[in-house]
């Protein structure tokens, strides 16, 4: 590789990934010799060959998943587009010579340029600079301007693609003049161009996309709209806040990049601008930003605040103070004492502003040792009411006849584990002391897998999985002290099939979820063993007996099953014929021919083949089929196997499933984020008293509250196995949200209430969508709709969406409007 760059390979000779694709979730990045071994193994390809390349101030190791994608113009072909890549971090000059020998044109005949937005924004003449810090941008216009010797006539301009000449003379540059706005009030690629001027109003200024980064532009919007960042940036007093010798700022640069935006935004004249700088800046603060891919607005607010604040920090040298034992000392003494000496440390705009702090409580539950924290935060994470929470449906079948299968929906911890999920199905459906519940996974009537792990969590188990758990006895050891066995009955049918190349044909297919019975202890004698076998197959089935016409079929209380009245039904149904065959299989549910057939006719086993078991019996699971007949519907109830009976938690389910379209307070969400907790296991504390690691329980609460709070509504969840969006509607107050409930008692009386001035939306899926943002102009109270470069007003009560991502509120003062008492009270309550 050449200054991280594959040779300038174009796109039809590389593969170019679909936009937007995640690490671990749509592909896994291996080292060469790892792929190499891989195709060697297992055979496949292409292979998809990426650079790592040095990003950012900190020059991180990145391997660049997405190359820049160029789109080349020559001046002396109209219409034409050619499509390249190259590495973000290859040279403009090396860039240029892969395109002159392209296109077979002599280096120093031809000057490129930047053609943003097709005209002429800067020529690309510094041959050791990158294009990463030129600011060239994925899928923009590259234009080769080639020099000619020939008289150059007008030539008409072919969608900003060729530029028009006039009476260019002999040696001049084909396309000397570049049609359209001119930026050469600008000069260099350093600045934020102006994209169309319509003479708007401050803070009425659309942004550009520059290719994905509507996130970027929403959550910019927001800020923009920040009274007292625009006070502060507009008066020039971060200028004397810069703190070039810290570490972990970037000694100024993102702070005047924000800077010259702001100002841009808020002078008036502009309906919108290109922010190629700032994105460029923000890129090398954090590498994370530095592609043109899709972006969550939440982590850019996060990661531009904090760049921010490090630019922006006041404190030159700080201080080093011992933290003390919280032991035995005042909650209030604790929390002043720590946020002074976070202050000592971190003091800026940011801190005066964004941020407050919280009180983090974690409690032992073996020994009850309580630690005590108090830590900053610039935004609060608000879970929706319906993320902590899980709905799980379960089929569970007797194994003792005793109950018919039934669908239970539980209602568990998301970051639960098996365990919960066991607990709560042993709640619903009754169990008994003597009972323990077997989950089980069924796909295509099999025992897909088995849940015998109880600490597995439950992320593993995806939204469509068939989940089965069996009633089985606790103890697998009988009266006589020999262990049980388990048996899984399969369920058949004939089905005739005709193939392309056959005739038709009678096959066996598997349908509804299997039973799954113990069977007692094996002997050597044949006759007792198959008994054992039909008998608790027989028992399994007693939920699934039709009673024959004029039958009672229920004694004493509603719902419960007459046990020798059905036993006696069954005797009469099956003396006329068969209702199924019991057939030996191996775990697939599949007969061989060393396997036997026992036929159920009218209580006897009819051994059809020899003996049932060969020798004796094979140790741990054994695995049966029932082959059902044609007339098995008028004897047992087949509909009832493949659709169980619903508890009354399903229609709850419904019910949860049917509120969850519904909108949910700003208030709930507040009361789930403050909620206690426990830990999961793969986070567990570790306990100083105990000396080892406990999964305790965690309890959140605020403690002091900003001047300008962030609101984060956490509606993406992720895992290795699946992700999700959360499209619920949050109702949230524009005006007058009341937090005052929620603080510490230690706050006194003083209110803080707050008002909306910004919301970041975002529309579509987890794999991308879009982004857009609502904000509120502080002078007029009018507020308008950020869709990138388009800017339009709309109503207060267009602001509350679905899409509602970050929520942006100001506290009223004292010395501000008044509300009253009554207000107050309303909106508490969520009114």
């Amino acid at each position: 590789l050449e200054n991280g760059l594959e040779n300038g390979r174009t796109h039809a000779e590389k593969v170019r990934l679909r936009s937007n694709l995640q690490e671990q979730y749509d592909y896994v990045i291996v080292h060469k010799s790892v792929w190499e071994a891989l195709v060697a193994w297992y055979g496949g390809g292409p292979a998809l060959v990426r650079e790592v390349v040095l990003k950012g101030v900190q020059q991180v190791p990145t391997v660049e998943i997405y190359p820049l994608k160029l789109l080349v113009v020559r001046s002396s072909i109209a219409g034409r587009v050619e499509e390249v890549e190259f590495s973000s971090e290859a040279t403009v000059g090396h860039v240029k010579t892969q395109l002159c020998k392209r296109f077979g044109l002599e280096e120093e005949e031809v000057r490129m340029w930047d053609y943003y937005h097709g005209s002429k924004y800067a020529l690309l003449d510094q041959a050791d600079r990158t294009l990463e810090s030129a600011r060239i941008m994925n899928e923009q216009k590259v234009l080769l301007e080639e020099k000619t010797n020939e008289q150059v006539e007008d030539t008409e301009e072919d969608n900003g693609d060729v530029l028009a000449t006039s009476g260019g003379s002999t040696g001049d540059w084909l396309g000397s003049y570049s049609g359209g706005f001119k930026y050469g009030g600008f000069g260099a690629a350093s600045e934020d161009a102006v994209i169309e001027s319509k003479g708007q109003r401050g803070g009425l200024c659309g942004l550009s996309n520059l290719g994905n980064t509507c996130f970027m532009n929403s959550a910019l919007q927001c800020l923009s709209h920040t009274d007292a960042l625009v006070q502060y940036f507009s008066s020039k007093q971060y200028l004397g806040d810069i703190n070039k010798d810290n570490p972990l700022g970037m000694g100024g640069e993102l702070a005047k990049a924000f800077g010259a935006l702001m100002e841009k935004l808020w002078k008036g004249g502009a309906s919108s601008i290109s922010p190629r700088n700032f994105k460029h800046k923000m890129a090398r603060c954090a590498p994370q930003f530095s592609g043109y891919q899709q972006h969550d607005s939440q982590e850019f607010v996060a990661f531009l605040l904090d760049g921010l604040h490090e630019d922006l920090n006041r404190i030159k040298q700080k201080p080093y103070m011992e933290e003390k034992d919280n032991d035995c000392r005042p909650e209030e003494v604790i929390a002043d004492e720590q946020w002074r000496y976070y202050c000592s440390r971190n003091d800026s705009i940011i801190v005066d502003n964004f941020q407050g702090q919280y009180k983090s409580t974690l409690i032992c539950p073996v020994c009850g040792k309580h630690s005590l924290k108090f830590d900053p935060f610039m935004y609060l994470s608000l879970p929706l009411p319906s993320t902590k929470r899980v709905s799980i449906k379960v089929t569970v079948i007797s194994t003792r006849g005793e109950a018919p299968p039934t669908k239970y929906c539980a209602q568990v911890p998301k970051q639960g584990t098996v365990d919960h999920l066991l607990g709560e199905l042993g709640k619903l459906c009754g169990l008994k002391e003597d009972e323990a519940l077997l989950l089980t996974e069924v796909y295509s009537g099999r025992i897909f897998k088995y849940f015998d792990d109880h600490s597995e969590a439950l992320s593993a188990i995806k939204p469509n999985d068939i989940l089965v758990a069996y009633r089985l006895p606790a103890d697998k050891v009988d009266r006589a002290g020999k262990q049980y066995r388990e048996a899984v009955i399969f369920h058949r049918k004939s089905e005739r099939r005709k193939s392309y190349l056959s005739s038709e044909r009678c096959e066996k297919s598997l349908f509804a979820a299997p039973l799954l019975v113990p069977l007692h202890p094996g002997s050597d004698d044949l006759d007792n063993e198959l008994r054992h076998v039909e008998a608790a197959i027989e028992v399994a089935l007693k939920p699934f007996v039709l009673p024959s016409e004029g039958a009672q079929h229920t004694n004493g209380a509603e719902g419960e099953m007459d046990t020798e009245e059905t036993s006696e039904n069954s005797a009469r149904l099956h003396k006329s014929e068969p209702a199924y065959m019991i057939c030996r299989t191996n775990q697939n549910g599949t007969t061989t021919e060393d396997f036997e057939v026992v036929e159920k006719s009218s209580g006897d086993v009819l051994r059809t083949i020899g003996g049932f078991f060969v020798g004796k019996p094979n140790p741990g699971i054994e695995y049966f089929a029932l082959d059902w007949s044609n007339n098995a519907d008028g004897k047992y109830d087949l509909e009832l196997l493949e659709s169980p009976r619903l508890h009354s938690s399903m229609e709850d389910a419904l019910c949860a499933e049917r509120d969850g379209k519904k909108p949910v307070t700003l208030q709930s969400c507040m009361e789930c984020f403050l909620e206690e907790e426990e830990l999961d296991k793969d986070d567990m504390w570790y306990c100083p008293k105990c000396k080892v690691h406990r999964q305790a329980t965690k309890k959140l609460d605020l403690w002091r509250l900003p001047d300008v709070l962030v609101v984060h509504l956490k509606r993406f969840s992720f895992n290795r196995l699946w992700r999700e969006k959360l499209d619920t509607t949050v109702d949230f107050p524009h005006d007058a949200l009341d937090l005052s409930s929620f603080l510490n008692a230690n706050a006194g009386k003083e209110k803080y209430i707050y008002d909306l001035y910004g919301v970041s939306n975002h529309y579509g899926s987890t794999g991308g969508g879009h982004y857009t943002a609502f904000a509120k102009l502080p002078e007029s109270g009018k507020w308008y709709h950020f869709d990138d470069s388009r800017v339009s007003p709309v109503d207060v009560e267009e602001v509350k969406t679905q899409a509602a991502y970050l929520l942006f509120y100001q506290r009223r003062h004292s010395e501000g409007t008044e509300i009253s008492e009554m207000e107050v009270d309303m909106l508490s309550n969520g009114v």
